[in-house]
């Protein structure tokens, strides 16, 4: 399998995972949700939620089937140009940030 083919798949997976750790399933209605969400934002159930990663991981699989975007969207992962351009982005703000002593 070509090398470039393999990462994106480790990328998805690892996406996959973390969100899995961060998402809980609506026993009422099956909706994937946010952990820190007290209340589904689907039927607003507020009872126990199912933290099982199996289950949550289906859920969020039948969300992928139904909104293929959002699969795109999870295995974008940024060119190495982008991450430059990110620390360049940042460390300019760092700068500008700083008091320029003008009177020396």
């Amino acid at each position: 399998m070509n090398n470039r083919v393999h990462n994106r798949i480790a990328a998805y997976e690892a996406h996959r995972r973390l969100a899995a750790e961060s998402l809980k399933r609506c026993p009422l209605c099956g909706a994937v949700n946010a952990r820190a969400n007290g209340e589904c934002f689907v039927c607003r159930w507020s009872g126990g939620f199912d933290h099982d990663p199996d289950h949550v991981e289906e859920g969020l699989s039948e969300l992928l089937t139904r909104c293929p975007e959002l699969a795109d969207a999870m295995m974008e992962t940024p060119t190495r140009m982008q991450i430059v351009k990110g620390w360049i982005r940042r460390a300019i703000r760092r700068i500008g940030r700083r008091r320029i002593d003008v009177y020396a």
